[in-house]
């Protein structure tokens, strides 16, 4: 299962736009990722049931969450559309990618770059970490096929 949105709980966490200021907010997430993951396999019997949360990358801190899923999607990377993302976020971006390369789970990036000279930096920068990246339209509309990096 693919769970687009993991980050959603920043919503309801303390500083979040609802202003409900939920201390819980995050610890929620994991657990309901952990939850899922649990089901699947030992409920279940399905051992093997993938669990891959699309951004979140600083649950990193939680090592149960680490341990649960089976990898991580992380959007926004390197670049924001066409536009270099902040040093800053960049690097906590990569550190917290990182906590999950080193528990063996797998790492897909995708940016939405447009340009062949941005799109093959990315790639360049993404695969030098171990990441699987892949560049393609925000729409998610079409699968995009980039010269000279096609799917292995």
């Amino acid at each position: 299962v693919y769970l687009d949105i993991v980050d959603g709980y920043q919503y309801w966490e303390p500083g979040g736009p609802s202003g409900l200021n939920r201390a819980s907010a995050e610890q929620e997430m994991v657990s309901f990722v952990e939850a899922l993951a649990h089901y699947a396999r030992v409920t279940k019997g399905r051992p093997n049931f993938l669990i891959v949360p699309q951004n979140g990358e600083e649950l990193s801190a939680h090592a149960d969450y680490v341990q649960a899923v089976s990898g991580i999607g992380e959007e926004d990377t390197w670049y924001d559309g066409d536009t270099p993302q902040d040093a800053d976020h960049t690097a906590s971006v990569l550190a917290n990618l990182d906590v999950f390369r080193r528990a063996g789970k797998f790492v897909l990036v995708v940016d939405y770059v447009t340009q062949p000279r941005l799109i093959s930096d990315f790639y360049a920068k993404a695969q030098a970490k171990g990441y699987i990246p892949y560049a393609t339209t925000r729409d998610l509309d079409r699968l995009t096929i980039n010269p000279s990096h096609a799917p292995q």
